[in-house]
């Protein structure tokens, strides 16, 4: 017994039985997109804030939350870097090259 639903069809094939009860697909599926922006379902700016702190420690870098919120919080990775490049950079230290690691 064919249906007018070839995926029906090829799920009775799949089971063997040409005459199973084989649930029907959904006519309309609903689409969502789920966009996190942080706080959103996780809060993890504290332990960013913490991450920072622990890898800019050794460097002479003390990061407080309002640093880190000014001019981290949300930035990308590439300007975070760039940044504080500068920042290692004016403050006499000669830190690992961005370009050839």
């Amino acid at each position: 017994m064919r249906s007018a639903d070839p995926l029906t069809d090829r799920r009775r094939e799949d089971i063997g039985n040409a005459n199973a009860d084989v649930p029907e697909a959904p006519r309309e599926m609903k689409t969502a997109l789920l966009f996190d922006l942080d706080g959103t379902l996780v809060d993890s700016d504290p332990e960013h804030l913490v991450a920072f702190q622990r890898v800019f420690a050794p460097h002479g870098i003390e990061l407080d939350h309002a640093e880190y919120a000014a001019k981290i919080m949300g930035a990308c990775w590439i300007a975070i870097g760039v940044l504080y490049y500068f920042v290692l950079t004016l403050r006499g230290k000669k830190p690992v090259s961005l370009v050839n690691p």
